[in-house]
């Protein structure tokens, strides 16, 4: 008798158990926790490392790796482009190899303009590119480096200060219609402003302002009704804010970077 309680105690303590083991694992893929923005599967420009020729038409300085001091190009200058605007700074950068090698598949996001205009590449080294920071995964040190894959990007502050960045070709476009500048009215491929303060950055966007910031430095402020009225025209690289009649209530916003709530 005594056996047959223990037995009956001992099943129910387990099924206790693997219950609430159940029950705590279903909590977490229940289908509400929220995703950070997917990333775009096609670069919006793809620049090729020059080859060993044509490496001549660059900067060459030297520093030390693995206890020598090597040939070294900054990684900067490969990507540099001459305009009003710094729109280097519009993108994030994805480093592949001749081999198809990439850190992305490795769970290593794309470099910031500020990562990446701090590595090298060696030449002399399995032409890799190399990142003196420990900061930098040495997953970015790629041997025979082919080409840079720039994904345009727009960087949102959230709330408490989280850096969520979303490339704007993992989002999709409709046709915008609307007037621009000179009076006349087109059509762009574009897609809602709003797109950027999804619910991973706040479930109350009502309750913030918007700091948006441009590659040159320029800033504007606006209110959440008016980020909702706003298109991001993706072949334009500028937002525009549209009455229902595509008439714009507000001049367009060129080159944007950052949106910050504030």
């Amino acid at each position: 008798m005594l056996k047959k309680l223990l037995l009956i105690v001992t099943t129910l303590v387990v099924m206790i158990l693997f219950t609430a083991c159940s029950e705590k694992d279903s909590t977490s893929n229940d289908g509400d926790t929220l995703e950070p923005p997917v990333l775009a599967q096609t670069p919006d420009e793809v620049i090729a490392f020059p080859d060993s020729a044509s490496l001549l038409n660059y900067q060459m300085t030297q520093v030390e790796y693995e206890d020598e001091m090597v040939d070294a190009y900054g990684l900067a200058q490969f990507a540099e482009v001459d305009r009003d605007f710094i729109e280097e700074i519009e993108f994030d950068y994805e480093i592949v190899a001749d081999d198809g090698y990439s850190p992305r598949p490795g769970g290593n996001p794309e470099l910031t303009w500020e990562q990446f205009q701090t590595g090298y590449l060696l030449p002399t080294k399995k032409f890799r590119t190399y990142f003196p920071s420990a900061d930098i995964a040495t997953a970015y040190n790629v041997k025979w480096a082919k080409d840079l894959n720039l994904y345009r990007t727009v960087v949102v502050v959230d709330a408490e200060g989280t850096h969520i960045p979303f490339q704007i070709g993992s989002i999709d476009t409709v046709s915008v219609y609307h007037q621009a500048g000179n009076g006349n009215f087109y059509t762009d491929p574009g897609f809602e402003l709003s797109e950027f303060i999804s619910e991973y950055v706040t479930e109350n966007p009502e309750d913030f302002e918007y700091h948006l910031t441009a590659s040159n430095a320029e800033t504007e402020i606006f209110n959440w009704e008016d980020i909702q009225a706003a298109y991001w025209l993706t072949t334009q690289n500028k937002a525009v804010f549209l009455n229902d009649d595509g008439t714009e209530f507000h001049s367009s916003f060129k080159h944007l970077i950052k949106i910050e709530l504030m």
